[in-house]
């Protein structure tokens, strides 16, 4: 099924998102950091194990960038449009994406999550996660900070908006190839594709 919560993430990058979730095993947590409206939220929800957890942290504020006159950025996303007008209204009403977040997502999806609304750098972090998506701050020091706070020597960190034509993001860019070799890490960047993983060379990732 087409995800038809609005958001930059494409379908590919969705279905590839969805498809590690589900290869987390039995018991295991899931991490997201940055979450807009809930489109990456979604697939890693609905792929996931019954027993496996997920977590996400976002600070859900309305910026210049992620701000709530979506009429001037609409057709740059993917998604519902009409389902963007309808989260950008209430979320501009009460002062905070998470309102649209949870209109996006439904009331069912996110009692089952634990929504943590804040900075990442000021999450209380007590325990690791099996999985980590990335995908906030694409600063080299917000990048470096995520990496360095969430990676285990087992754990897969995957993040968003990686490759030529997001040069842009050379920070991004910098710090997961920094991370690569401070970690002993694989590198891994797909094929028409915006997603970067971390693969590390021991454990249950190495072999899955």
């Amino acid at each position: 099924m087409i995800n038809k919560i609005p958001g930059w993430m494409i379908t590919r990058d969705l279905d590839i998102l969805g498809k590690l979730s589900a290869l987390c095993p039995e018991n295991s947590s899931i991490l997201e950091i940055g979450s807009f409206l809930g489109r990456s939220t979604y697939s890693l929800y609905k792929n996931k194990k019954d027993s496996v957890s997920l977590s996400v942290i976002d600070k859900f504020e309305i910026t210049d960038t992620y701000n709530t006159n979506v009429e001037n950025f609409i057709y740059k996303l993917d998604g519902d449009p009409a389902i963007a007008l309808e989260a950008a209204a209430i979320s501009k009403k009460d002062g905070s994406w998470l309102s649209g977040f949870k209109l996006c997502l439904g009331e069912e999806v996110c009692s089952n999550v634990d929504i943590n609304v804040c900075a990442s750098s000021k999450y209380n972090k007590t325990k690791d996660f099996e999985l980590v998506f990335i995908d906030d701050g694409h600063d080299r020091d917000t990048v470096l900070q995520d990496i360095e706070k969430f990676i285990t020597t087992t754990n897969l960190l995957i993040g968003d908006d990686f490759g030529k034509e997001y040069m842009k993001y050379m920070g991004l860019i910098d710090a997961v190839s920094y991370s690569k070799i401070k970690y002993n890490r694989t590198l891994l960047c797909l094929d028409n594709s915006r997603l970067w993983m971390l693969i590390p060379n021991t454990g249950y990732w190495k072999e899955a």
